[in-house]
């Protein structure tokens, strides 16, 4: 819904803590849109207790999309990687368009190298991330390799409050890979903001996920958007 000229985004998260991450981002790059969001940390942990995304849950995440959409939404954005493989199936059935968090990081990871480490502190995340670079991949018509590292220590501090464990568990086991790829994906947005430092402590590109994200929906409700509802191959 354009509210005095201003298109309006609709932040989908899992995780209560991403809501002043992406306030933040959007006061500082696009402070000219309307924008709410959205809480739910019972679908993710429904996700990581039966180990995938469940009838129920794509059920749940249906629903709080047709309510974003309800409220106004021009484009909805899942934070949550375990959750936002949910958009693949949604996006036959919403009208407007859904960005999942870790769509604008494969784009660009694509560019960057075959060689694709990933790092992730879900589990649950980490096989939807890795399909999602192999599918910018295809659409773009490269080969890559993507190797994947999972921190799950790290997870459970942040869930925990424990912000600068997370941090140190992240950035240590970033540091112990063999430094055999061509560029680092972090895969989550709880890890996004560490990869300014690990980039120069790397001599790589590594890539977060959140500005990347705000870039991308800048571009859609600026100067056009390479992100449809539907893959190019559909």
């Amino acid at each position: 819904m354009t509210i005095d000229g201003r298109q309006t985004l609709a932040i989908h998260h899992t995780a209560p803590f991403l809501v002043d991450v992406f306030k933040a981002l959007l006061a500082e790059r696009l402070p000219g849109i309307e924008s709410f969001h959205m809480v739910d940390e019972s679908l993710v942990k429904e996700a990581q207790r039966e180990g995938t995304l469940t009838p129920e849950v794509l059920r749940r995440v249906e629903v709080e999309t047709r309510l974003a959409q309800d409220a106004g939404a021009d484009l909805v954005l899942y934070t949550c990687a375990t959750i936002s493989p949910a958009a693949d199936v949604l996006r036959d059935k919403i009208s407007i368009p859904l960005l999942k968090i870790d769509e604008p990081a494969a784009v660009r990871a694509v560019t960057l190298g075959e060689r694709i480490q990933l790092i992730c502190t879900s589990t649950t995340a980490i096989d939807g991330v890795k399909s999602v670079i192999e599918e910018k991949a295809l659409d773009a018509g490269k080969r890559v390799a993507v190797a994947t590292h999972v921190e799950s220590k790290a997870y459970a501090m942040r869930r925990n409050g424990d912000k600068a464990g997370h941090d140190r568990c992240v950035v240590d086991g970033a540091m112990k890979l063999p430094r055999d790829y061509d560029v680092l994906v972090l895969g989550q947005a709880s890890m996004a903001h560490l990869a300014p430092a690990l980039e120069k402590a790397l001599g790589v590109p590594v890539l977060g996920n959140t500005t990347l994200c705000i870039d991308a929906i800048a571009e859609r409700f600026g100067t056009g958007s390479r992100f449809v509802t539907k893959s190019p191959r559909d």
